[in-house]
């Protein structure tokens, strides 16, 4: 199975060869250089983010020095140029919004959302992707696909009110055919976003 790139690194950082596998998942990874790729990060604002112990931030972060996508600073940790370069390329495929409001399409408390680009053909029903937000802590991720039939979420018989407001968010992100848009839900907007991450994930391992 073809594996997105930037998996094909950081999928080595949670599943080591040998020895304890640490406490955090690829999606976490991901979201840490989204992170990072914004403003530099100490390891204690890195774990709250992600959701680990400033002890798993800083393992998290010396694997990410020693593949050399990130170096440290006394202002906290940056990108390299090796890892703002795999940066933009998964922006080609992804693109993040951390706060979004939905109406209801979800019932969560708060919403964010990744849409992952040309990657409707690898969503069945979307349990897949709610599981894992599940498995993230969260409450749970609702996809929602924009394909030759308009935008749908699977399994949901939409009314006309949601087809709207589904409609109005794939114009809104600029969305096109083939396009998939995950909205983590939590009671927070550091677990929704947990939330969207970690089933996005589930669709990069196959992009």
């Amino acid at each position: 199975m073809y594996i997105h790139p930037i998996l094909k690194i950081t999928g080595g950082l949670s599943t080591p060869k040998r020895g304890a596998s640490p406490n955090y998942s690829d999606f976490q990874v991901i979201m840490a250089l989204f992170n990072i790729g914004q403003n530099p990060l100490g390891r204690k604002t890195l774990g709250e983010l992600l959701g680990v112990g400033e002890g798993t931030a800083r393992t998290m972060i010396e694997k990410l020095q020693d593949i050399g996508l990130v170096k440290a600073s006394p202002t906290g940790c940056y990108l390299t140029k090796r890892g703002n370069k795999m940066l933009e390329e998964l922006k080609k495929r992804v693109s993040h919004h951390p706060k979004i409001d939905v109406g209801y399409i979800t019932l969560g408390k708060e919403n964010s959302a990744v849409i992952v680009r040309d990657a409707a053909h690898k969503v069945k029903s979307g349990m897949t992707q709610r599981d894992a937000a599940i498995s993230a802590g969260a409450i749970g991720a609702s996809t929602l696909i924009f394909d030759e039939a308009g935008p749908r979420i699977p399994m949901i018989n939409a009314d006309e009110n949601m087809q709207a407001r589904m409609k109005m968010l794939c114009e809104d992100m600029k969305m096109k055919k083939g396009d998939v848009l995950i909205i983590g839900t939590g009671e927070s907007e550091r677990e929704a976003e947990r939330a969207a991450w970690a089933a996005a994930c589930t669709i990069l391992e196959g992009c």
